[in-house]
């Protein structure tokens, strides 16, 4: 029986070319899309999850109450002291992270290999994340000075096949002071997955020194803690101050918080560490626009198969005549369902592979998601295909199993209004989605190219930030920028915009105070990044100490200068700022001039209070470079000479500021926004078509006496179309408001922002409506131009 009721499905499927094409085409469309959506969603929901048994593992965490981040960095003895303290902690584990800019140098042999990916750590990490060791033991990286766990692929990379434990590696960082200091290669652990909040290729034993520092002054590593139990977390928290001011003498100032190790990816957006952080809002958007392209497909699915199923209601007249029952027509329907989405389901599998690179290219650049078919994934096809063929089997048997058959026979077709209702909501549902989604789209670019094109307060084109970490060398260099074609202006300072902001105290001459943001810069700082000076005068370089000496010689009898923007006058409420006397910490200083306001923060912020201030210690070493944008390249070239001839020790990873980076979030929202309008268009497009393609079947014998009587072709085609038109308009009503409240709600994470314009909404209309009236007129002009005695001949 079933096999009869397959080989009858596949009939109507090739008789119906157009239809099944159609079918077909939109669900494996919709699930593709899907699939690699769940495949995200899933791949950044088990970020961290690789790592077992972490259920009791926090991550120390501290705020200072001037600051608006929290900061992963704590004191080397930190951990030594809560362990001692509280039986609650089993273990902890002290991770010193490397900055990506001033990587490390591993020789094998002739080979030089520049390796970001390095930390060194206590051992236990080993034990308390649970990394599979695959080569060596961990007990041996712990009892040796300068031993290291590699990962597979660096093993591979270092050693080939060749077994690398008791291997030795030359290691030298110059930052660190360390120059052709052997490493043993004590452990091999298994390679970090892609979803893992970091990737590790060296683990270092931490240097002993380090290990047996009591130095509570400098907050230099991250903290992780193994506890006894959930419940104790609280009870440690609560000790971290004591035990801080036991061994210190006085009180902190922080707040310290455990955070749960598998919090750490989704939950630390405002954590100032080097650790990958994930979006729980992109993944809810991303999750909705899953769940949204479901419903396209289940109802564009619908919609095709009430139009076709009018096709077939003499067939199933006649099958009710001769005794078949709702069991039987039930069979026939739920045969034709199952044979569409089966072949759409296989054709979803055999395409995703073609197109999974490049979905993931846009949705995140650099992120390698393997697709790979599992149970869970067969599962969830086994629910799709059950959900949807439930869905439409049971609109479709409603209507047919509650018709007489004399009618069906009589009129040869299905004349319900009912369903031709379903029909026009799910339509008019599915265009309001595209509707949304246009807008939203047009919004998110309109934001991104105000973000874009707004006048920051400075120019930060060109500018690229350098660290010098040589005085001798600085003066060098400064003397090549002077006489190099390829240079504007230099200055000794800091790359703007800032990433965070970290607000000073400061007291001011009449004993209020206030908060100000402290920005390292010299006297040609603000004619690097064209900064406008609106009143005063500039720093003047001859009262800037020249040596690290020269900061701290005098100090307290010395007087600083200082320029301050607008904001900062404004919120200090002082009426003549210049000759304003600060004080800074310590630092005494008097104001020589005010500067136009500049977004130093990015424009999720408004305009905070600054100070330009050169005369601190952190003043040393940094240099932004204004490069000459004729000649961008060649002057890249001449610092990188500089770097290879002077400091052939120091690597040569100049910064600069990236707008893809600082908005990366909106603009990965806005491709991903712009693809799902796209596939939203199709798939109405593909209902729509379907529709107009049935309707104009139904009415060729209307039209066709229409014609005879005289009615023109252009008079046929509004008539078909003016439905569509309704829909539309319809549609829009109902999607405007929607779009209009999400997006003023995604505004409100921006400080400045763009109108949101009336003609935004004139375009979706518009495109709306043409998309619809492109889609359908192609067969309302074929159904209009067509001879009416064709239509007609047999009547």
């Amino acid at each position: 029986m079933f096999k009869h009721q397959l080989k009858v499905s596949l009939r109507k499927a090739l008789r119906n070319k157009v239809y099944s094409v159609i079918n077909i085409a939109g669900l494996t469309i919709g699930i593709i899309s899907t699939l690699f959506i769940f495949n995200y969603v899933t791949h950044e929901l088990l970020t961290d999850t690789f790592t077992k048994n972490t259920q009791n593992t926090y991550r120390v965490l501290s705020t200072n109450p001037r600051l608006d981040y929290r900061s992963s960095m704590t004191a080397l003895p930190m951990g030594p002291a809560l362990k001692d303290a509280s039986p609650e902690v089993v273990e902890f584990a002290r991770i010193e992270y490397i900055s990506p800019s001033y990587p490390v140098e591993i020789q094998k042999g002739e080979t030089v290999i520049k390796e970001s990916n390095f930390v060194y750590a206590d051992p236990q990490i080993v034990k308390i994340l649970n990394y599979d060791v695959l080569m060596g033991d961990i007990e041996r990286l712990e009892n040796t000075p300068f031993a290291v766990a590699i990962t597979q692929s660096t093993a591979k990379k270092y050693f080939g096949n060749k077994n690398p434990v008791g291997e030795y590696l030359t290691l030298n960082h110059n930052i660190y002071e360390i120059q052709n200091q052997p490493m043993l290669v004590a452990a091999v652990i298994k390679d970090f997955p892609t979803n893992s909040s970091v990737c590790y290729d060296f683990i270092a034993n931490l240097p002993e020194e380090e290990k047996t520092s009591n130095n509570w002054g400098q907050n230099c590593i991250e903290l992780l803690l193994k506890l006894n139990t959930p419940i104790g977390a609280a009870q440690v928290e609560k000790l971290i101050p004591e035990v801080f001011q036991k061994h210190t003498g006085h009180e902190t100032r922080s707040r310290y918080q455990l955070q749960a190790y598998k919090d750490i990816y989704f939950h630390s957006a405002d954590v100032n560490d080097l650790r990958k952080k994930g979006s729980f809002r992109f993944i809810l958007i991303l999750s909705a626009i899953g769940l949204i392209i479901v419903f396209l497909i289940i109802s564009n699915y619908l919609v095709l198969n009430t139009a076709l199923i009018t096709k077939y209601v003499s067939d199933f007249g006649i099958q009710k005549t001769l005794g078949a029952g709702k069991k039987q027509l039930k069979s026939i329907i739920y045969t034709d369902l199952f044979f569409h989405l089966i072949v759409a389901v296989v054709f979803s599998i055999l395409l995703s592979n073609l197109f999974i690179e490049k979905f993931y290219e846009i949705i995140d650049p650099g992120k390698i998601i393997s697709f790979k078919v599992n149970l869970y994934l067969f599962l969830l096809f086994f629910i799709f295909i059950v959900l949807t063929a439930w869905l439409t089997g049971t609109v479709l048997l409603r209507f047919i199993s509650g018709i007489q058959t004399g009618k069906i026979l009589k009129s040869g077709y299905l004349s319900t209004a009912k369903i031709s209702n379903i029909r026009k909501s799910l339509l008019v549902a599915q265009m309001s989605v595209f509707i949304a989604l246009i807008l939203c789209s047009i919004l998110i670019i309109k934001q991104l190219n105000y973000i874009k094109n707004k006048d920051l307060g400075f120019d930060f084109h060109n500018v690229v930030n350098v660290f010098i970490p040589e005085d001798e060398e600085f003066k060098q260099i400064a003397v090549e920028m002077d006489q190099s074609p390829f240079i504007s202006s230099f200055s000794n300072g800091e790359l703007l915009p800032l990433k965070k902001y970290n607000p000073y105290e400061i007291s001011l001459s009449n004993g209020t105070k206030t908060e100000s943001q402290i920005i390292t810069g010299d006297d040609k700082f603000i004619n690097t990044y064209n900064i406008k000076l609106v009143k005063g005068s500039n720093l003047n370089p001859i009262l800037f100490p020249k040596t690290l000496d020269g900061f701290y010689e005098n100090r307290d009898k010395r007087v600083v200068e200082v320029l301050v923007n607008e904001e900062f006058v404004k919120r200090a409420k002082i009426s003549n700022p210049e000759g304003e006397l600060l004080k800074i910490g310590k630092t005494r200083a008097r104001i020589v001039g005010v500067v136009e306001n500049f977004n130093f923060l990015s424009l999720y912020q408004s305009i905070k209070p600054a100070i330009i201030v050169y005369d601190l210690p952190s003043s040393l070493y940094g240099y932004i470079i204004k490069l000459n944008s004729n000649n961008y390249n060649k002057g890249m070239e001449m610092l990188n000479s500089f770097f290879n001839e002077n400091l052939p020790g120091y690597p040569f990873y100049p910064e600069e500021y990236s707008y893809k980076k600082e908005y990366q979030t909106e603009i990965v929202l806005r491709k991903m926004i712009s693809l799902f309008t796209a596939l939203a268009i199709f798939i109405s497009s593909i209902g729509l078509f379907g529709l107009s393609f049935f309707m104009s079947r139904q009415r060729t014998k209307e039209i066709g006496i229409r014609k005879v009587n005289g009615a023109k072709v252009s008079e046929v085609m509004v008539m078909l179309n003016r439905d569509f038109v309704k829909w539309v308009a319809v549609a829009f009503g109902l999607a405007a408001p929607i779009a209009y409240y999400s997006m003023n709600k995604w505004l409100e994470n921006f400080a400045y922002k763009t109108n949101f314009s009336w003609w935004i909404f004139a375009i979706a209309g518009i495109f709306a409506m043409g998309i619809a009236l492109l889609t359908v007129s192609w067969q309302s002009w074929r159904a209009a131009a067509k001879n009416p005695v064709e239509a007609l001949r047999y009547e």
